[in-house]
């Protein structure tokens, strides 16, 4: 943030002739209301890093971009900076109910703004019906921004957070004209990445960042020993670390140890102890007594023979019953033969893979091979069967050839091991 003297265009254009009009938010005014409006502006220069205004600031005066981008951000109690948005041409700003500036408006490169004194302007759009539907249409514009924005940070991943902002942000170039082959990015990387919340979102006291892990578990858990040499007992063991009070990381907990069939209950006792941290109220837990889908059955044995008596000399059998529980029946349902071969050592089948698409909404072959089956873990499929069952999800999904390739290629990196 710098402050500078403001720069007053001692040439100002006349409103009547501003290039970038049906953007503003004057579009919709008359000849006789930009000859009246004309008389509350002045333009006004900043060079880049200048503040055009700061957070908590009086908000005395609005602002209409006519050149230039303008990062808008916060800042946090602790001085850490968040990154609201960016303004383009057009955009206008300086709206606030609290009469205080929310967030402060620096320059990214030079920028030129349209200053209206706040209350003069208030006056002015009092009669005229024009002015406040085009102010009702550049805050809905806003607002819908700021939706896409949460959605943006809550449901993607680090690769797709970045691809939608570039998108978005080209869209946003072609609404002002001046989208091109190749797409302007004024601001900084760091200023992307403050944006977009990839780093430090959860965690910012720990200021991490990728060159600074070291390792992560894939395939293997961290157990949590008694002493003892026996893995069996010890692979049942769990704990949930908080770091605060060891005088770390005060919010950071840790959840070590855990099989699958002890994980709802160490599920249980996370949800317990995060809702209790943070004096929320919450229903009891229901965990113990409310069954995995598929797993509304007395004995496991006695629902097998019943499948087997059912749905004789399927060799398969048996390994989908223990995948996929009561919910066998669903994945049997129009299947042939052919989809119930198994694919590789973990006996796992085409049918479970189309159950997967079908009904558990899985949309990438790391989900289907991962997660939704047991394929994956027993080392890296081979190339054939990660064909087959590529091929499946292409014929169901409507992939692209480009597409699948792409999807067989995102696997590598999880076999991939540390020299």
């Amino acid at each position: 943030m710098k402050f500078s003297p403001v720069t007053v265009d001692p040439v100002q254009q006349s409103c009547s002739d501003c290039t970038v009009r049906r953007l503003s938010v004057c579009a919709l005014l008359d000849t006789d209301e930009i000859r009246q409006i004309e008389l509350l502006t002045r333009h006004v220069r900043f060079a880049p890093c200048e503040t055009v205004y700061a957070q908590e600031d009086i908000a005395t005066s609005f602002y209409s971009v006519l050149e230039g981008v303008l990062r808008l951000y916060k800042l946090l109690p602790d001085g850490r900076r968040q990154i609201v948005g960016f303004a383009l041409t057009g955009d206008f700003l300086g709206l606030s109910t609290a009469g205080q500036h929310g967030f402060s408006a620096d320059a990214v490169n030079a920028v030129t703004v349209c200053q209206f004194n706040r209350a003069a302007f208030a006056r002015f759009s009092e009669q005229k019906p024009n002015l406040l539907r085009r102010l009702n249409e550049l805050t809905a514009f806003e607002l819908n921004q700021a939706r896409d924005h949460m959605v943006l940070l809550g449901r993607r991943s680090a690769e797709e957070k970045l691809a939608t902002f570039l998108v978005g942000w080209r869209d946003r170039l072609a609404r002002i004209g001046e989208l091109s082959a190749i797409v302007s990015l004024p601001m900084s990387r760091q200023d992307i990445a403050d944006f977009l919340a990839t780093f430090r979102k959860y965690l910012p006291q720990a200021d991490l960042a990728r060159d600074r892990v070291e390792f992560f578990y894939a395939g293997l858990r961290p157990l949590v020993s008694d002493g003892s040499k026996d893995s069996y007992n010890v692979s049942r063991r769990s704990e949930l670390v908080d770091h605060g009070k060891e005088g770390t990381l005060d919010g950071l907990f840790s959840a070590l140890g855990g099989k699958w069939t002890t994980s709802r209950h160490l599920a249980e006792k996370i949800t317990d102890t995060l809702v209790a941290r943070l004096g929320r109220k919450a229903r009891p837990c229901a965990t113990a007594t409310t069954p995995l889908p598929g797993g509304r059955f007395e004995r496991f044995e006695a629902m097998l023979k019943g499948y087997q008596k059912t749905w004789p000399g399927i060799s398969a059998l048996h390994n989908m019953a223990h995948m996929l529980g009561a919910r066998l029946p669903l994945a049997l349902k129009g299947a042939h033969l052919t989809d119930l071969a198994a694919l590789g050592a973990s006996g796992d089948t085409p049918a479970q893979i189309a159950f997967a698409m079908g009904e558990e909404m899985a949309l990438t072959l790391e989900d289907v091979v991962m997660r939704r089956t047991a394929i994956g873990q027993f080392g890296k499929p081979a190339p054939d069967v990660l064909a087959r069952i590529a091929a499946q999800m292409t014929a169901q999904l409507g992939w692209s050839e480009e597409r699948k390739a792409q999807e067989i290629a995102s696997l590598d990196p999880i076999y991939r091991t540390a020299a």
